[in-house]
C-alpha cells in the first residue's frame, strides 16, 4: 500500500503549503494575513478559512464580501476579525469567541454569515464551525479540510482533482463527478458522505472514523482503514486494500482485487 501512503504524504504537505496550523493544531496561524474592516471592500479571493464557531454560506460568482444579518449579535461581531493573505479570506476570533459563546448556545442559530466570492479552490473549516456551499462549482483543483469537530457541507463538484480531510469528530459531505484522481482521509472519529465518481479514489480511514461511498463510483479504488473504523463503496472495476484494528469494508459489484491484507479482527464483505 505504499502508493495510497505517499498520497496521503502529499496531501498533508499540501495543506499545510496552503495554511500553517497554530501551535495545538486547531487555530490557524495569522502569519502573513492582514486584517480588514470593511467586510464589503475585499480583495478578490478563491480560499475560505473559518476559524470561528458560526454557520457561513458561501455564494458563488460575485464580489469577495462577507455579509452579516442584521440581528446578528454585537459582543459577537466585535470578537470577529476578517484577514486576507494573497486569495484566502479568513473569518477568526480576536480572542474571546469562547467566553462570549458560551451563554449562547441556544442562539447558534442567529451566528449565521453569507460570504461571496468570485470562485472557489479551497476550504477550511476549524473551531467547531459549519460551511455550507449554495453553488455547484467547476474547478480543476479543489480541496477541503474540516478540524475540530466542523463541519463541510453541501459540495458539488466538478474537478480533475480532489483531495478531502476531516479530523477530529469532523464531517464533510461531497457530492464529485469529473474527478481524475479524489483523495479522503478521515481520521479521529470523523465521517465523510461521497457522492459521484472518479477514475480513482485513495482513501484513508482511522481511529473510530467512517466514510460512506455508497452513492460513489471509481474505476480503481485504493483503502487503508484502521482503529476500528468503517468505509463503504458502490461499484468499482479494480480495489486494494489494508484492513485492520477491528475495521470494516464493504463493496459492490466483482472487481479485479489487488494487494490485500485483513487483521486484526477486520472483515471485507462484497455486496
Amino acid at each position: 500500500m505504499t502508493r495510497i501512503r505517499s498520497f496521503i504524504f502529499a496531501l498533508t504537505l499540501g495543506f499545510f503549503s496552503l495554511v500553517t496550523l497554530g501551535c495545538d493544531g486547531t487555530e490557524v496561524s495569522r502569519k502573513g494575513f492582514t486584517a480588514v474592516e470593511n467586510p464589503n471592500q475585499l480583495p478578490e479571493c478563491s480560499f475560505f478559512l473559518l476559524d470561528f464557531p458560526i454557520d457561513a454560506t458561501i455564494h458563488l460568482g460575485e464580489k469577495t464580501r462577507i455579509v452579516f444579518p442584521e440581528d446578528f449579535p454585537k459582543d459577537v461581531r466585535d470578537d470577529i476579525e476578517i484577514l486576507t493573505k494573497d486569495d484566502m479570506l479568513l473569518v477568526a476570533s480576536k480572542g474571546n469567541s469562547e467566553s462570549i459563546l458560551l451563554g449562547r448556545k441556544h442562539q447558534r442559530m442567529n451566528l449565521k454569515i453569507d460570504v461571496y466570492l468570485p470562485s472557489l479552490r479551497g476550504l477550511e473549516s476549524t473551531h467547531a464551525s459549519l460551511i455550507k456551499v449554495a453553488d455547484s462549482l467547476k474547478v480543476k483543483e479543489f480541496s477541503a479540510m474540516a478540524s475540530g469537530a466542523s463541519r463541510i457541507m453541501g459540495l458539488v463538484l466538478q474537478s480533475d482533482s480532489v483531495a478531502l480531510s476531516a479530523s477530529g469528530a469532523s464531517q464533510i459531505e461531497a457530492n464529485v463527478t469529473g474527478s481524475e484522481a479524489l483523495l479522503v482521509l478521515a481520521s479521529g472519529a470523523s465521517h465523510v458522505q461521497l457522492g459521484g465518481s472518479s477514475l480513482s479514489a485513495q482513501i484513508s480511514v482511522s481511529g473510530a472514523s467512517d466514510c460512506n461511498a455508497k452513492a460513489f463510483t471509481a474505476r480503481s479504488t485504493e483503502f487503508l482503514i484502521s482503529g476500528a473504523s468503517q468505509a463503504s463503496i458502490s461499484t468499482v472495476d479494480s480495489i486494494s486494500y489494508s484492513v485492520s484494528g477491528a475495521s470494516t469494508l464493504s463493496y459492490q459489484g466483482s472487481p479485479v482485487v489487488g494487494s490485500s491484507s485483513v487483521t486484526g479482527a477486520s472483515t471485507v464483505a462484497r455486496k
